[in-house]
């Protein structure tokens, strides 16, 4: 059984979410050396692991094409 497309619809769609999470958090995306509260910094931190969790759903997608 092939589960290669079910790992494409999987990944294309993570990565439009997480592109929606980004377009979200994106006033967030600047780096601060001083929060005004605590709720910035942990904005700013969703908007870093909602980045960094784009970036490996892309390169994901990646693979998954270089690999046929």
């Amino acid at each position: 059984m092939d589960l290669r497309h079910y790992l494409n619809v999987s990944a294309v769609t993570n990565l439009f979410v997480n592109l929606i999470g980004l377009w979200f958090f994106r006033n967030y995306a600047r780096i601060n050396l001083a929060y005004r509260n605590a709720e910035d910094m942990n904005c700013h931190s969703v908007f870093l692991h909602v980045l960094t969790d784009s970036i490996r759903r892309f390169d994901i997608g990646i693979l998954v094409i270089v690999h046929r």
